[in-house]
């Protein structure tokens, strides 16, 4: 049984007490120390990892798979997760936009919060900047080759034959070839169709392409839907607080906040996300 705690409520002594009981998340040993719970986990994944690391089976694809099967309550919990994380903070900013507009704060504690995103971002860049310069001694330092040209094969109709070139120049189909420079023929892309893989870091990204596509435009989605296919946390923050101030502006100028359709409906999907949030912790720690 996992801990509980009950909490008593009333207005008199003469009128009836009402109990509720929290049940915390988890059961058993586990659920009393869910730290040490996740710590516990934590240390036998990864000796169990360690471990894995030095199987080496005959068919290679039966540790691929095995790994697959081990990995999976983790990857469903993580997927959980995902699922309700994005609505619920969707949903929670919603909610406290409309609610600070409705008492007067909206805007200092909107400059608080961007002065503090502000902050942290500046101070992110400085560590990032240090961590660079103190391990810039560890770094290797080297040239990287010139990617060649596009090499292709052509197979032809019998096994193991090949579109091959001659001595002097006749293309023949032969699986009699000494050299595979007579089977490889070099790809001028003239439309640039082909991929080719490179040993080298872009160089063509400049600072501006990165402000513009990393920051903005990740800001400004141009599909909310996308956004949260792709997990887009900034956009879906981004309309989550302009839809707060356009449905709390609408509201306060026909009925008021507290009779709102939609900000009791997501209320309720509020509470009903949390709901589903305390299913997926409480099987967290659980024996």
């Amino acid at each position: 049984m996992a801990p509980s705690t009950t909490v008593k409520t009333g207005k008199a002594d003469d009128e009836e007490i009402a109990e509720d009981v929290i049940t915390a998340p988890g059961c058993g040993f586990l659920g009393r120390y869910p730290v040490l719970s996740v710590l516990l986990f934590a240390g036998v994944g990864v000796a169990v990892g360690i471990g894995l690391s030095f199987w080496e089976p005959d068919d290679m694809e039966k540790k691929d798979t095995t790994l697959k099967w081990l990995g999976l309550v983790g990857d469903l919990f993580i997927r959980a997760l995902k699922c309700v994380v994005l609505p619920l903070v969707f949903v929670n900013v919603i909610i406290s936009v409309m609610e600070m507009m409705d008492v007067g704060k909206a805007s200092s504690i909107g400059w608080k919060t961007i002065g503090l995103y502000l902050l942290t971002t500046i101070c992110a860049s400085i560590l990032g900047i240090l961590s660079t310069l103190s391990l810039k001694s560890l770094y290797m330092e080297g040239d990287f080759d010139t990617a060649g040209p596009a090499m292709v094969s052509l197979g032809c109709n019998g096994e193991g034959s090949f579109l091959t070139e001659g001595e002097n120049g006749a293309i023949t189909c032969s699986a009699d070839y000494t050299d595979k420079n007579d089977i490889n023929f070099s790809i001028n892309d003239l439309t640039s169709s082909f991929s080719r893989k490179t040993s080298g870091a872009r160089d063509d990204i400049s600072l501006s392409d990165t402000i513009y596509d990393g920051v903005f435009t990740k800001i400004v989605t141009s599909n909310i839907m996308g956004a949260f296919v792709s997990a887009n946390f900034a956009a879906v923050v981004f309309f989550a607080i302009a839809f707060g101030v356009a449905l709390s502006q609408a509201v306060s100028k026909r009925k008021g906040p507290e009779n709102s359709f939609i900000l009791n409906l997501l209320k309720e999907i509020d509470a009903v996300l949390l709901i589903i949030i305390n299913w997926i912790i409480a099987i967290t720690p659980c024996k």
